[in-house]
Parts: C-alpha cells; structure tokens; sequence
C-alpha cells in the first residue's frame, strides 16, 4: 500500500508539473508543446484515478 501512495504522489506532482509547463507553453505560443503536455495531463489523470481506485 505505502508504494501505491509514493506512486500517486509522484504521478500528482509529474502532473501538476506538466500543467505548469502547458501554460508556460500557452503563454508563449508553443503549440506543440501545450499539446503535448495535454496528452501528458490525459495520461497522468488516467494513472492517478486507477491508483486510488486501488487504495479505496
């Protein structure tokens, strides 16, 4: 259980990092960039809802 929780607090902070940089993105009109840390953001959403669907 206490690698699950290590695991979801890695994947939050691996997201809300790749929300930042999808502004900075946006911010600079770095299309490809915010697009990509989109798909990032999608990712990281999916994972983090299976972890703590398993540690409820």
């Amino acid at each position: 259980k206490k690698a699950l929780e290590i695991t979801l607090a890695d994947l939050e902070l691996l997201r809300d990092h790749a929300l930042a940089i999808r502004k900075a993105a946006d911010a600079h009109d770095c299309f490809g960039v915010a697009n990509l840390m989109e798909d990032h953001v999608t990712n990281y959403a999916k994972q983090i809802w299976f972890l703590r669907s398993m540690l409820a």
